[in-house]
């Protein structure tokens, strides 16, 4: 029968005498499980506290990262704020512009009122609180740059071509004087015989400097037929205008001259009974009233004192 002890013998040296150590079996199997249970809990407490450090890292730089997110997502909210606010800005100025060159305002094909969808201002444009509604906002600012650019070039093309169809208009008097002969069928100072009189007489003193209603260029200076010494001046939409019986040329062929430019003097050359101007407008070729293209006021007779 296994006995139920385990003697140990202690020899301290060679000489000493040894002594007998009796222990129990259930004793010693006993400390060896609790070493065993000892070091297995340690173990186990030195993986947690590893993990537990791990963890506690990992939520620091998140918390670290969530932080720095939550900067920016307030400077974007910022920003885009900023942006509507410039953007809408702009739309409205852009509007006023519309109106004042006779475009429609507004912008958006889908509704019948100003600005995308259901936005009309930046008030509406607040979406979601999550990133969901940030995309949303995004992707509506986005759409509302790309329109405002199209109609922005839109505009400046409009007003490119106002500005230069004002220019190119002839509005204003070539000389100062009165007008002797209008946009009418009259007798002929010459034969006697009716015909329709294709301008305006307006007769002035001799040597009058005769200057351009519009910008143009110069493309006829010389002689021709009853009109004497004729300059005609082609403006941009069609629109020329001549100018006869004049004393002498102050522009050359081909020279672009501006508006109140002086391109001649008042003559009576040509078949002309007195000292005057003889002034046409034609658009696209055909020869139309310059009285319905004057925007200054009636001329009196003081103007040629």
């Amino acid at each position: 029968m296994q006995s139920k002890h385990v003697t140990v013998m202690i020899v301290p040296d060679a000489t000493s005498r040894f002594r007998q150590l009796r222990i129990s079996r259930r004793l010693i199997r006993g400390a060896i499980g609790g070493a065993v249970f000892s070091f297995l809990s340690l173990a186990l407490l030195a993986v947690s506290y590893v993990d537990l450090f791990s963890r506690s890292s990992r939520l620091e730089a998140l918390t670290r990262e969530n932080i720095r997110l939550s900067e920016e997502i307030a400077e974007y909210r910022r920003d885009k704020s900023d942006i509507q606010l410039k953007l809408f800005a702009f739309r409205d100025y852009q509007d006023k512009i519309s109106s004042m060159m006779g475009i429609e305002p507004g912008l958006s094909p889908t509704n019948s009122g100003p600005g995308i969808g259901p936005y009309s201002s930046p008030a509406d444009l607040k979406g979601p609180a999550g990133l969901e509604g940030e995309e949303t906002d995004l992707a509506d600012l986005a759409v509302l740059a790309d329109q405002l650019d199209g109609k922005f070039q839109q505009v400046v093309t409009m007003v490119d071509d106002k500005s230069l169809l004002l220019a190119s208009t002839p509005s204003i008097w070539p000389v100062r004087g009165w007008v002797s002969s209008g946009f009418a069928t009259r007798r002929d100072p010459m034969s006697g015989l009716p015909q329709f009189h294709k301008g305006l007489d307006i007769s002035t003193p001799l040597g009058r400097p005769v200057s351009s209603p519009a910008e143009g260029v110069v493309v006829y200076a010389n002689y021709f037929k009853g009109f004497g010494k004729v300059i005609r001046v082609r403006h941009a939409f069609g629109y020329e205008t001549y100018y006869g019986h004049l004393d002498r040329f102050a522009v050359r062929v081909g020279q672009t001259v501006k508006r109140g430019q002086v391109i001649g003097y008042v003559g009576n050359t040509g078949k002309a009974t007195a000292a005057h101007l003889h002034y046409e407008v034609h658009v696209n070729g055909k020869p139309v009233n310059p009285m319905n293209y004057i925007l200054e006021e009636t001329m009196d007779l003081r103007d040629i004192s």
